[in-house]
């Protein structure tokens, strides 16, 4: 399986992943820390974002930094805007704009530490 191929499919199966955890009645995080469950979701969607820019790199190589950056926090904001959405339908289920901005901030984080890997995995690409 090629680079591109596998990167794609890490990438639907952790928003799968995502969404399934979405799709769970009356899921609830621990409440030990009061923002415990804004760290989870910036978390997780540090690893969405690591995924995304995988697969955005791996299909578009010559991009610049500020295309795929902005690519990457677009699509994640987005399907996490639509996650949000999703969990109104979900019995003990709430959308949280800040549940969203937590996910905003965890897909910055991965963009940001991705300056120590990004240039290998290109020059691996070419």
């Amino acid at each position: 399986m090629s680079r591109k191929r596998l990167a794609l499919l890490l990438t639907l199966l952790y928003a799968l992943g995502i969404g399934v955890l979405s799709h769970i009645p009356g899921l609830q995080t621990p409440r030990t820390l009061p923002w415990s469950d804004k760290l989870l979701h910036a978390l997780l969607y540090a690893g969405f974002g690591t995924c995304l820019l995988l697969s955005v790199s791996a299909h578009r190589p010559h991009w610049k930094r500020w295309q795929l950056w902005g690519t990457v926090l677009l699509l994640g904001a987005l399907y996490a805007a639509t996650d949000e959405w999703h969990q109104r339908f979900v019995p003990g289920r709430i959308p949280d704009a800040t549940d969203w901005a937590a996910d905003v901030v965890g897909l910055t984080a991965s963009l940001l530490l991705s300056r120590l890997w990004l240039p290998w995995w290109i020059r691996t690409l070419r």
